[in-house]
């Protein structure tokens, strides 16, 4: 935000992750759909909820590649009716469309990823900022730069430029290069030789991690396609080189890759569950988390065999990202809890879609139930607090309450504080409740509520238990499990292969081998290929094979001492050659196979500590820091932190005008179109907004300070300017709001 004054963005700016970024799309279509390109749309994507989604993905497209400019050049003033081509009507469509989705953005104070991105950009070009930015940076270094993408390798560009021998070091491995759905391409590393002709390459070959034959099994498959580039002239599609054992390691002799035939799924399921117990009791495992099994796809309808399998031999799992969110008792017992607070009931839609909600909610219900007869304070807490949304007068003080203050107050009694402290009768997960919090935000944010009245009681509970949740829940919304610190000591973890890239475990098992991926999500979008600033790399018949060997040449490669690979009854084609060429499960892998190390507790970062963020917070209040900091609960903040906040960011764009001298042309009259620009971003941000009594009092406020502070004004040295503390257990961070230069120095 220190240069967020070049931009089209205010302080305290929102940052949409993909649902919200997807329900915001979804609840603004109409401003950025026209009638007719929105019938475009259904006809191409079906409902609005899919068209969302689509826009979403096209919108990332056209930030990250830098195409809008050029799209303007030919779409702007066309009229899309008269277009011949279906490319041409969908690329003036978006093109329409991503215009009014940047107002949007700007009007609501939010950035998406993509567009994040292209701020960034956006300041490197400019001559005054660059220098500021790239202060003190000597060299760039780049990790996994087969991820990333045309935009990204823009900003590395341009922050290396700034080095004065353009030191830039990056990293990376093009047998790894696993994203190109998101836009990531790998050509940003095969070419970066070409692009930097003075650079020095060095091969690191040598596996410090698998066993030889493991190695050997990845090696075969990665060269098996053919790479070469039919272009004499081009550069080919992967570096000629192969990954070699440790040769000062000693490795012992087993079958340490070998393949399971199964005769159904849920027989593959036991097996693998049967494999976790015979590992564990001859001790080639010391903990459940060191064997992880991999999917290409862990939603429930892939991963729920698994999972019950090793359940009925007591083994727990950890499955990120299986869409199981909904499923868990505490965030059941919270939703339950707000429909009756609500006193929610069904109402008749003419929706024909089939409604998997209402019996999901109904479930919650009777959980419910069940709990307030073990409960009598969650019982007489809901009993007042129904009361005092449903029946008490417009006047009193609890109506203003917000969905997120009842929250606050549901945590605070059993069962949901007794299991927070690691007792009761259900196991509640902070982060899953940490999600509630999230999502009670995100609904209140876009639906505009501040707080559950008696007079929007019906339609909160209408629009909250009718249209947000229904949209989660029947579109397999999932949260970011792999948030959580690290896997679960004890649980065995149930994997895409994607979220097992750059991890390892003493065993990894490929479940469901025989089943086929389609690649085809990769060339979506070649309707854009014409306003790329490159032509295309690879060709695009050899795309499918070229991912699939990518992608489970990352999945063998993670295993350190077993890989095993599991089929039900054949292995899918393109796999089958490897597969019989490799042996079957036996008992006789385990004879010679080394066991593995002690479980360790991962390595965590060192935690950083605010000033007034975290030590102010927990000197006022010890329960509020173990919500909004161990918990990462969503503050619900009140109208006196918004008229603070107001205060601190117009006179932060005061000091940032002073500092680059600027302050000739802030008069009252731009000074006042700023604080209202402060002021309607911050709108955005909190729905406690402050009444035009609390908001002249804050002005006043300001032009107190500018009466009062002129003179040193003129000395600005530095604004904002942040401040960190190493210790060896912590790091300490803060921000000096403003340094002054004195006779005597800087103050």
């Amino acid at each position: 935000t220190e240069n967020n004054h070049y931009l089209p963005i205010e302080n305290d700016f929102i940052t949409l992750d993909e649902f919200t970024r997807r329900l915001l799309i979804f609840e603004e279509i109409d401003r950025i759909c026209t009638p007719a390109t929105k019938r475009f749309f259904q006809e191409r994507w079906g409902s609005p909820w899919h068209i969302a989604k689509e826009l979403g993905s096209s919108f990332d497209k056209i930030a990250e590649g830098l195409l809008f400019e050029e799209l303007k050049k030919v779409y702007d003033r066309v009229v899309i009716a008269s277009l011949q081509t279906d490319n041409d009507r969908l690329r003036a469509s978006l093109t329409h469309a991503y215009t009014a989705y940047q107002k949007i953005l700007a009007q609501r104070n939010c950035l998406d990823f993509a567009h994040l991105q292209k701020c960034v950009y956006n300041l490197l070009l400019k001559p005054e900022v660059l220098p500021h930015l790239t202060k003190g940076i000597g060299y760039v270094l780049v990790d996994e730069y087969q991820d990333t993408n045309y935009i990204q390798e823009q900003i590395l560009t341009l922050l290396a430029s700034a080095t004065g021998t353009n030191n830039l070091f990056v990293v990376g491995d093009e047998d790894q290069a696993l994203y190109r759905f998101r836009g990531a391409t790998v050509r940003n590393i095969l070419e970066f030789e070409k692009k930097n002709p003075d650079c020095q390459k060095l091969l690191l070959m040598t596996n410090y991690r698998s066993h030889r034959t493991i190695i050997e099994t990845c090696n075969t498959w990665i060269t098996s396609p053919e790479w070469s580039n039919p272009d004499p002239q081009g550069i080919a599609f992967r570096t000629e080189k192969s990954a070699r054992p440790s040769p000062n390691k000693e490795y012992i002799d087993y079958p340490a890759v070998c393949t399971m035939i199964s005769a159904s799924i849920y027989d593959e399921a036991e097996q693998f569950a049967n494999l976790v117990v015979l590992l564990k009791q001859e001790d080639k495992i010391q903990d459940y988390s060191q064997i992880a099994l991999l999917l290409y796809s862990v939603k429930l309808s892939s991963s729920a065999p698994y999972i019950q399998a090793l359940a009925k031999k007591d083994i727990p799992s950890f499955c990120p990202r299986a869409m199981s969110y909904f499923e868990h008792d505490e965030v059941k017992l919270m939703l339950a809890c707000f429909a009756h607070i609500l006193a929610f009931e069904k109402e008749p839609t003419e929706d024909n879609d089939e409604d998997a909600f209402s019996p999901y909610l109904d479930e919650c219900r009777t959980q419910l139930k069940k709990s307030l007869i073990l409960h009598s304070h969650l019982q007489s807490m809901l009993f007042h607090m129904r009361a005092e949304i449903t029946q008490q007068d417009q006047e009193a003080e609890t109506q203003r309450a917000s969905l997120l203050d009842h929250f606050y107050r549901l945590v605070t009694v059993s069962p949901f504080l007794h299991s927070l402290k690691g007792a009761g009768d259900i196991v509640v997960q902070p982060h899953h409740l940490k999600t509630v919090s999230d999502l009670l935000q995100t609904f209140q944010r876009y639906y505009r509520y501040t707080s559950a009245t008696h007079q929007n009681r019906k339609k909160i509970a209408h629009d909250f238990f009718q249209k947000f949740l229904p949209l989660l829940y029947n579109n397999g919304w999932n949260y970011d499990e792999v948030s959580v610190k690290a896997f679960p000591k004890g649980h065995v973890p149930i994997l895409t292969i994607h979220q097992a890239k750059g991890l390892e475990f003493p065993a990894v098992v490929i479940g469901r081998m025989d089943r086929s991926i389609n690649f085809s999500e990769n060339q979506k979008h070649k309707a854009w290929q014409e306003f790329a600033h490159l032509d295309p790399f690879e060709p695009a018949a050899r795309i499918p094979n070229f991912d699939l060997h990518r992608l489970y040449y990352v999945a063998f490669s993670r295993a350190k001492n077993l890989l095993v690979l599991m089929a039900v009854r054949n292995p899918w084609k393109p796999l089958a050659e490897l597969w019989h060429s490799l042996p079957t499960w036996s008992l006789n892998a385990l004879k010679n196979m080394p066991p593995s190390e002690e479980w360790q507790e991962p390595s965590l970062p060192r935690p950083r500590y605010g000033l007034t963020n975290d030590l102010q917070l927990y000197m006022t209040c010890p329960r509020q820091y173990q919500f909004f900091r161990d918990y990462n609960f969503t503050s619900s903040h009140n109208g006196a932190y918004f008229s603070g906040q107001l205060v601190h960011h117009t006179l932060e764009y005061i000091h940032r005008m002073a500092h680059d001298r600027k302050l000739a042309e802030l008069n009252e009259e731009t000074l006042l179109k700023t604080f209202e620009r402060k002021f309607q971003a911050l709108n955005q941000a909190y729905l406690s907004s402050i009444g035009s009594e609390q908001k002249t009092l804050a002005w006043q406020q300001i032009l107190r300070y500018l009466q009062h502070n002129g003179a040193i004004l003129d000395r600005v040295a530095a604004a904002e300017l942040p401040v960190q503390i190493d210790k060896p257990e912590y790091v300490l961070t803060g921000t000096i709001d403003l340094l002054v230069e004195t006779a005597s120095g800087i103050d």
